[in-house]
């Protein structure tokens, strides 16, 4: 999907590449990209191997691509395994539910057992 969204605004991915859940080291992905001058990278997955992904390449000197990704990011945790390298990372997400006047009781109710509302949190407590 995401090729084809490019590719209808003359964009080009000069690398498409899958990763595996659990993966810890992307050091020969982000050689291949280091390789093909990328200008952006854009990250389908979630927030571990994100974090592991771009932490990497900006230790290999990889900065001048900004790291672009979905909703996977939604989390403390990335921020907390991404380090400093977390910093100017983009990230798309619906408008953030805990700031709607509606919604201040259910994230009581979830501060108050200990647990951070974030990412989709709210939006599927509504859904059950």
């Amino acid at each position: 999907l995401v090729q084809h969204r490019l590719g209808t605004h003359g964009i080009e991915a000069v690398l498409y590449e899958g990763v595996t859940r659990g993966d810890k080291d992307f050091n020969s992905l982000v050689t291949k990209m280091k390789g093909l001058n990328v200008d952006m990278i854009y990250f389908g997955g979630l927030h571990t191997e994100a974090a592991l992904i771009v932490r990497q390449a900006r230790e290999q000197g990889l900065d001048a691509a900004p790291f672009m990704s979905g909703d996977g990011l939604v989390t403390e945790e990335f921020a907390q395994l991404a380090g400093p390298a977390a910093e100017g990372v983009l990230m798309t997400f619906a408008k953030d539910p805990t700031a709607s006047p509606q919604a201040q009781a259910v994230v009581q109710y979830f501060r108050d057992k200990g647990i951070e509302p974030e990412g989709w949190t709210l939006y599927s407590y509504l859904a059950v």
